[in-house]
Formats: C-alpha cells, sequence, structure tokens
C-alpha cells in the first residue's frame, strides 16, 4: 500500500492508502472487516483517534481533526 499524507490546514490531516497496481482489494467484505479490526487497534494502541474514514475499492482516505 502506498500512503500520501496532506496537511490541508484549519486543524485538519488528510491521509490516503492506494495499493499497488490499484487492485479492488476492499470489494471484499472480509479484506474491510480486518482492515476495520486492524486500524482500530492501532488507534488503541496508540491512544489516536479519526474524525472521519472511507474505504473505497482500491484505496482508502483517513480524515483526522486537530485541536
Amino acid at each position: 500500500m502506498k500512503w500520501k499524507n496532506l496537511d490541508v490546514g484549519a486543524g485538519y490531516y488528510y491521509i490516503t492508502g492506494t495499493f499497488v497496481e490499484w487492485l479492488p482489494l476492499l470489494r471484499r467484505e472480509a479484506i474491510r472487516a480486518l482492515l476495520s479490526d486492524e486500524l482500530a487497534a492501532a488507534l488503541e494502541n496508540c491512544q489516536g483517534s479519526l474524525t472521519a474514514f472511507v474505504f473505497m475499492p482500491y484505496h482508502l482516505h483517513l480524515l483526522e481533526a486537530i485541536s
């Protein structure tokens, strides 16, 4: 997975991850569930949080508001 981080200002961080060769891996429910569980565990482990996220077939977006 390739990652791109973008500070869009106004107190938000926007992160996008794309799969190599744009494979539609997130069309499968099992992979979405696994990714969701791993993301939740990582956030809990580092005491992080997300404002919003979206899983698309070929990529994902994460948005975090900074106070």
